[in-house]
Parts: structure tokens; C-alpha cells; sequence
């Protein structure tokens, strides 16, 4: 905006409506604006907000020009009439900027603030009329002349205002090369900043930074500042240090944490009793008490091991050794007791972790009643396949050994399809309960090796070898029609009506043996 503002008063062009239509016609006005077309209440409102910032460039400017022989001020004419004047840069600048703000007022109460211009008014309806209008300019400077006054020369207005904007393209040069963008750390905390400074102090205050007898600056203050530089600037921080509860002395330190300051201190095996070692440190300073380190023996989950540590307390003790409090951890003595020379510490580390593992899920089994099969049997119809799912357990342990596992969820993976078995109930094919099972095993052992099923054809059926009268007269036939086709408790439920009959003598040398034993 400067640059057009420049520009259009060199050429004489002061109203604000007629500088918004050459940004749009004007190749020189669209190069100055970058193809943007400001339009003239923002030329307006920028010359407004601006004003002494303008007419204070304007005035620099021409003492440049006139610095480097561009322009020599001093006694001009500014008329036809050769009469001598003073030509004074703050009267002819104020001058232009009263004149554009007066000509946009016309043209304001004329036109209204929101219009353009450029239509024809209204008091111009005729054609001699307007040709009147347009002659009376070329009488003006006659009429003036014949009054004997002076009129002042535009021209020369506008050659002043040409060698600004050389002026000032002549500025913008010199500030460009003094100009500079560099990098100030402050504590750690870098900034890039702009400065025509040409010393490192004065950068530094430039940015409201004093720089003390304790602070460190670097490069040093009487250095040159070149581009892309880095200024860096540690500032002092006083601190009350105190070891063991003795008495304080005062030191300073330019480091920023409690950390820092120890290691700058050269007591890093110590530790802070209030502040943490990431606690950062005040520009005002602050107190800052310390332990120095201790041998104690430490106990830890069975594991005995002598350390020399630096702790206020044996919570932190232990946290300095690597081995912090977590859970339900306890120690003796409390975390809170304070650490002696020599103390003795036990810690019993008593943890609960979650532990997931893949297992296998059980096929669950549909079991169908079938009145058309003995109740002692079933057939498995569909032997069903498992899935597979994530169980997550809770395992407690106390020093690493486990003392409990409990199941906390589970989730299945991949389902299990059911099995399927048909099982018995047909009525009067009950079987009673078997509490000697053992021995008919036995006895079928040494009549039929023990084969439930067996047919040999000689007569002789299933484990105890019934014969068919036996088979029959004992009650057989309601489970099946021989001996080897019912299944073992069947067979046994039979045995047992012959021996209430018989005895073991139905058996002869089985029996007997079994009487032997």
C-alpha cells in the first residue's frame, strides 16, 4: 500500500477512488499492488490509521535523497513568477496528505462513501453543458494569473515526491542490508528475531534481556551480529545449598533444573530432599537442601545387595537404586523413614499380573433320548469339534513365587461345534447300581479274556459265558436276545440274578478260583 500511495501522489493522483480504478487499469498501479485491487475505502482507511508513519517515511526519505545527492533543498520557485521561497519536506508532505484526505471528503459528500464514481452527475444532463464544464480548466490559469497570485506548480510537487520514492527504494536497500534475523537462546529456550543491531548486547536488550555478572552470554557482548547468527544467553539463579541439614551457603548456577545445577556443582552423587532433580529453578533463585549418599543393605525380594545411594527417605531410596515401590510392594522400615549410615532394608515385592493364553474350548454335547434303545447304551452320532479361546487370568505372586491364579475373562476365538450322542431309554432295561465291578471283571478275565462280545459258537456267550437257557431263564432276554449282544453292565446285572441262583457254582473252575482268593 505504501508503494502506491507513493507512486500515485508522484504522478499527482491523490483521490482514492481514482487510485482503486488505475490498480485495475493501469499496468503500472497493478504491478505496484501485486494484481490486487485495493479498493478506496482500504486506501482510505490505511492513509487514515497512518498518517504520521507516512508523512514521517515521506520525510526521512527526502533527507536521504538529499544525503546522497539526489535532491538539494534549499531556495526553489515554485511559480511562473521566479520568486524565491523556502521549500520545507515536513509543510510539503503534510500538505499532500491534507489534499488527498480533502479530495476523498468531496468526493464523499459528493458521490457517497460506498460509491466508485466515474458516472456522470447529474448537474451535466446536456451536451453544452458539459462542454462548458470541460473549458473551464484551460480559463483557470489565465483568471489566476490576471489576479496576480501565485499559483503553486503541481510539477513541482511531484518531482519532490519522485526523488521519495527513489529515496525510499535507496532506504529499503540500506535497511535490507543492515537487517538481520537471528537465533537468541534464553535459558535453553531459542527465539529467531529481527534486529538492525549491530553488537550482541544490544540485541540482547533490544528483546528486554539485562545480562547481570552472574549471566553467561555467548559470543560475548561487544561482538559483531551477522546473519543467521546464534546468541546465547544463560542467566544466573541464586541457590540457599544446604548438606545434611548443615548450614546454607549461597551459590549461583546458570543451569535451569536442579539436575543441571548439581552436575554444574560438581555434587551429582547427591540428592535433593524437596524438589525433584526434573525440577526447574526460579530466575529469583530458591532454597535447596540436599543429602549426601549413604551405604545401606537392601534386601530386596531375597536378593541382598550393599549400595551406597543419596535419598531423603527409603521410598526414594529405593527408587534410586532402580528398583522403585510398585503395587503392593512393602518395606521395612516405611517409605517414609528417613535413610541413616548402615540402615538395613527389606523389601517384599507382592505383585498381581494379568497373563492371557490361547486354549482350547470344549465341544459341549446334545444328548437325545432315544425309548427304542437299551438305557445302559449310547451312540455318539457326531463327535462335535472344539474351538479355541483367549483366557486371561490373574496371577498373584509374592518375591516371584505364585500364590494365586484366578480366571478374569475369556473370549472366544473360534467356536466349538456340539457333539451328539443318542443314549437309552427304553423302559424295563434299567440296570442296577454295580458296587463289585472289580470282581466280575475278574471272572470275565478268566472265562473269555475278559471280551464282553465274545462269540465263540460253542454255546458259551459275553464275558461269563451264559448259555442261552441261563441267558434266558435269568431275566436276559429284556436287555438282548443272547448274552455277547447286551454291553457289559447288562451282562453283569444277569451274573448277579444267576449267583442269587447258583451261586459261584455256576462258574466251576473260575468260581472257584475267585472262592480261592
Amino acid at each position: 500500500m505504501v508503494r502506491i500511495l507513493l507512486y500515485s501522489y508522484t504522478i499527482g493522483v491523490c483521490s482514492s477512488r481514482a487510485i482503486e480504478r488505475k490498480c485495475l487499469d493501469n499496468v503500472a498501479f497493478r504491478w505496484l499492488a501485486a494484481g490486487k485491487a485495493p479498493d478506496h475505502q482500504a486506501i482510505i482507511r490505511f492513509r487514515r490509521r497512518h498518517p504520521y508513519a507516512l508523512a514521517h517515511l515521506f520525510v526521512q526519505a527526502l533527507a536521504l535523497c538529499q544525503a546522497a545527492g539526489i535532491v538539494r533543498l534549499g531556495r526553489v520557485a515554485l511559480d511562473d513568477t521566479r520568486v524565491p521561497a523556502n521549500l520545507v519536506p515536513e509543510e510539503v508532505t503534510a500538505a499532500l496528505l491534507a489534499d488527498a484526505e480533502r479530495i476523498d471528503r468531496a468526493e464523499d459528500a459528493t458521490l457517497g462513501e460506498n460509491s466508485r464514481g466515474g458516472a456522470l452527475p447529474e448537474q451535466l444532463p446536456r451536451n453544452h453543458i458539459r462542454l462548458a464544464k470541460i473549458c473551464e480548466p484551460r480559463a483557470a490559469p489565465a483568471a489566476a494569473a490576471t489576479a496576480g497570485k501565485a499559483t503553486p506548480n503541481p510539477k513541482v510537487q511531484r518531482a519532490l515526491i519522485g526523488a521519495l520514492l527513489m529515496a525510499t527504494t535507496f532506504a529499503g536497500g540500506y535497511c535490507v542490508a543492515v537487517h538481520k534475523t537471528v537465533t537468541l537462546s534464553v535459558d535453553g529456550l531459542p527465539m529467531t528475531v529481527s534486529t538492525m543491531k549491530s553488537r550482541v548486547i544490544d540485541v540482547v536488550r533490544e528483546h528486554g534481556f539485562a545480562v547481570g555478572n552472574h549471566d553467561d552470554l555467548y559470543p560475548s557482548a561487544n561482538q559483531p551480529v551477522h546473519q543467521s547468527d546464534t546468541i546465547v544467553l544463560r542467566r544466573g539463579r541464586p541457590l540457599q545449598v544446604s548438606i545434611d541439614g548443615q548450614e546454607s551457603k549461597q551459590v549461583w548456577t546458570t543451569a535451569t533444573t536442579v539436575d543441571e545445577a548439581l552436575k554444574q556443582l560438581s555434587m551429582s552423587d547427591a540428592a535433593p530432599v524437596v524438589a525433584s532433580r526434573a525440577s526447574r529453578l526460579p530466575l529469583a533463585g530458591m532454597a535447596l537442601p540436599l543429602v549426601s549418599p549413604k551405604h545401606v543393605q537392601i534386601n530386596d525380594g531375597g536378593v541382598a545387595s550393599t549400595r551406597r545411594l543419596a535419598a531423603p527417605n527409603v521410598g526414594l531410596l529405593l527408587a534410586a537404586a532402580g528398583a522403585p515401590l510398585e503395587q503392593q510392594d512393602k518395606v521395612v522400615p516405611p517409605p517414609s523413614t528417613p535413610v541413616t549410615a548402615g540402615m538395613q532394608v527389606e523389601v517384599i515385592r507382592i505383585r498381581t499380573q494379568t497373563i492371557t493364553a490361547r486354549m482350547a474350548l470344549p465341544a459341549s454335547m446334545w444328548r437325545i433320548e432315544d425309548p427304542t434303545m437299551n438305557i445302559s447304551r449310547s451312540i455318539d452320532e457326531d463327535p462335535g469339534t472344539p474351538g479355541t479361546q483367549d483366557v486371561t487370568f490373574a496371577v498373584s505372586t509374592v518375591n516371584g513365587v505364585v500364590t494365586d491364579r484366578r480366571l478374569v475373562a475369556h473370549q472366544i476365538v473360534t467356536p466349538s461345534r456340539p457333539s451328539v450322542q443318542r443314549i437309552g431309554a427304553k423302559e424295563g432295561t434299567e440296570v442296577p447300581l454295580i458296587t463289585d465291578g472289580a470282581i466280575w471283571d475278574t471272572l470275565a478275565s478268566c472265562e473269555s479274556t475278559g471280551n464282553w462280545a465274545i462269540n465263540t459258537g460253542n454255546g458259551f456267550y459275553g464275558g461269563v459265558q451264559f448259555t442261552q437257557s441261563t441267558w434266558e431263564e435269568s431275566g436276559g432276554l429284556r436287555y438282548a436276545p443272547r448274552a455277547d449282544l447286551a454291553t457289559r453292565e447288562e451282562q453283569i446285572a444277569i451274573a448277579l440274578v444267576t449267583r442269587e441262583r447258583q451261586g459261584w457254582g455256576a462258574w466251576p473252575v473260575c468260581g472257584a478260583r475267585l472262592r480261592a482268593h
